[in-house]
């Protein structure tokens, strides 16, 4: 393990993460897998806990350190928690009202846009069913999308994205820990952009521009980090990022069932409506950092907040 301890531990944290990751998305590609498919589902949840089994390995194999000290896996549960678990849906709402105000772009409660985009799917009478008990009961329906997203966000979906989690805003916030917040959390978000590279180019997010949407996950994933990051950090634990991760990914669809036109470069939360839903949030926080709060986060060195 001598040679293991001499390469610097971000670096092999991100080798073993990447590869483990990357290898998993050649398993889908090489198969012949669809990527739309249940078996390819599963395979992409195991894809995401490389950065977990990257920060195991390095943390508590190479250089036998505390892994739930190091990764910040608390369960003493405060309000930020709930902030973490709430504060995607205030993104969602955002990135909706920014979409509408995009030419050609409107809002319906009927969701015409989801059930053109899905025709081929919602076919057989008990698909029209549920197409008709949706049109008749619009509000419901749009409330229940809600509490399923807060459901999903807390629970199963939390599971799932503490794997990136225990590596993002875990193992990474805890080696950056010399460095002020914004330099640490672009590191971050550039390396956890650049994760996502293969899926992208397959059309997760961006299926009408996969190459384009390199870029734009990258781009995504800087201005998450900074909620991300400043929320790890206020919270005091990994597991509420978890949370706020699991709610992201459950309610990102939300920004795009009531949405008519519009196209995966601009409208959604990984499209420019969600950048200008994120650039909000971040103002919204940093404002609250520099006037409100005592702690001046933004530009701390993390030690002093971790």
């Amino acid at each position: 393990m001598n040679y293991q301890k001499k390469i610097p531990r971000t670096l092999l944290y991100s080798l073993i993460a990447f590869s483990f990751s990357w290898l998993v998305f050649l398993v889908i590609l090489f198969s012949g897998i669809p990527f739309d498919s249940l078996l390819a589902g599963i395979l992409l949840i195991v894809y995401m806990f490389g950065p977990f089994i990257a920060s195991w390995f390095v943390t508590s194999v190479v250089h036998k350190e505390p892994l739930i000290k190091n990764l910040g896996i608390s369960f003493k549960i405060n309000r930020w928690f709930f902030v973490s678990w709430l504060i995607m849906i205030l993104a969602a709402l955002l990135t909706i009202a920014v979409s509408v105000a995009l030419p050609d772009v409107s809002f319906s409660l009927g969701m015409e846009g989801f059930f053109a985009k899905y025709a081929d799917l919602i076919k057989g009478e008990e698909a029209l069913q549920m197409k008709e008990q949706m049109e008749n009961n619009k509000l419901l329906f749009f409330f229940l999308g809600f509490a399923q997203i807060l459901f999903a966000g807390a629970t199963i979906n939390a599971v799932a994205a503490f794997g990136e989690e225990a590596g993002w805003r875990g193992f990474l916030m805890h080696e950056y820990r010399d460095r002020r917040f914004i330099d640490a959390t672009l590191r971050i978000g550039l390396l956890w952009g650049a994760w996502h590279a293969p899926i992208i180019a397959m059309g997760h997010n961006y299926p009408e521009h996969p190459i384009i949407g390199i870029f734009m996950m990258t781009v995504w994933c800087v201005l998450l980090s900074f909620i991300f990051g400043y929320l790890r950090i206020k919270s005091k634990s990994v597991v509420a990022s978890a949370i706020l991760h699991g709610t992201l990914n459950a309610g990102a669809g939300l920004a795009l069932l009531y949405i008519i036109g519009g196209n995966d470069l601009t409208v959604g939360m990984t499209g420019l409506s969600g950048f200008a839903a994120l650039l909000i949030i971040i103002g919204i926080i940093f404002v609250y950092d520099i006037f409100i709060s005592k702690e001046r986060i933004f530009f701390s060195v993390m030690s002093e907040k971790l």
